[in-house]
Formats: C-alpha cells, sequence, structure tokens
C-alpha cells in the first residue's frame, strides 16, 4: 500500500519536472515565495527529515541545512535523491519511536 508520503513525493516529482527555466522565479499560493524558494524548502525538509530520522538534533540538523543551497545542478537529480533518502529513513525499522 503506497503511503501518503509516497503518494506526496510522486505528485511533488511530477509537478516539479514541469518547471521550465523560466518558471522559476513565478509566484506560488505563499505570497512570499517564488518557485525556486518552495522547491529549496521542500527539498531542505527531506534533508532534515532524514537527519532526524537519523538521529541527528533538530537544532543541528536545521543548523545543516539552512547552511548549504539546497538547489543547484540537476534538480530533478537533487529532488530524487533527497526523496529517496528520507523514504528509505521512514522506512527503517523503528524509525518513528
Amino acid at each position: 500500500m503506497e503511503s501518503a508520503l509516497d503518494m506526496a513525493t510522486e505528485e511533488f516529482g511530477q509537478r516539479l519536472a514541469l518547471v521550465n527555466d523560466g518558471a522559476w522565479s513565478l509566484a506560488t499560493p505563499c505570497s512570499d515565495w517564488d518557485v525556486h524558494f518552495l522547491v529549496a524548502h521542500v527539498v531542505g525538509g527531506n534533508r532534515f527529515a532524514g537527519m532526524i530520522l537519523d538521529g541527528w538534533t533538530a537544532s543541528n540538523a536545521i543548523e545543516e541545512v539552512m547552511s548549504t543551497p539546497q538547489l543547484g545542478g540537476d534538480v530533478m537529480e537533487i529532488w530524487t535523491s533527497t526523496a529517496s533518502a528520507q523514504a528509505s529513513a521512514f522506512q527503517r525499522a523503528g524509525a518513528l519511536e
């Protein structure tokens, strides 16, 4: 059975694949965020969740995420790798204990 996280990840990836070079600065429903900021936020969230589930403290994980650029190079590859790492972290036995 597909989890809510799996469905959200799949949907976000499908929408991200539609973003072209001219769309990164477009507005989103979040009035202060453009597409680039929104995607960086979600990728950073993937990284943060994976770190927390790997035993990082929240403060260390957020410091690490906030100190590094979330996007660069191949955005779809970055998205795919961080989403996969997050999913794997959630699937580990005892991850939510």
